[in-house]
């Protein structure tokens, strides 16, 4: 696998979608100045975005490069950064389905809310 940069990773992520990822890494940069509850952590060539909510939980979001198997390990990864930092859940918006097959692939269990929310347990 071959380490992208940051910009590589959003302009591949975000590839036949419209958006536009320097407008996409301005506003991350603004965030991660500017709120003091957001991050960035980055596993392979995965950038995972979240939001400290408090008592011990995050919302997550991530824009990624990887294959489908780095994908897995990069949530490995994000999990257990997230443990140590002594976060326990983390809820992200289901975008695309097939995400719950890669956290299986990753041992990480999902649960499906019927807003279309996924939670795991870090």
């Amino acid at each position: 696998m071959k380490r992208l940069t940051s910009e590589q990773i959003l302009e591949k992520a975000l590839q036949g979608t419209g958006d536009d990822p320097v407008q996409l890494q301005d506003f991350l940069s603004k965030e991660v100045n500017t709120n003091p509850n957001f991050r960035i952590i980055r596993a392979n060539n995965t950038l995972f975005f979240y939001i400290n909510q408090g008592q011990g939980n995050v919302f997550i979001m991530m824009e990624t490069a990887d294959t489908p198997r780095d994908l897995a390990d990069a949530l490995k990864q994000f999990k257990n950064a997230m443990r140590i930092a002594g976060f326990k859940t983390g809820t992200f918006k289901i975008e695309n389905p097939q995400m719950i097959r890669v956290y299986k692939m990753a041992g990480i269990d999902v649960h499906v809310g019927s807003d279309n929310l996924g939670t795991v347990e870090f």
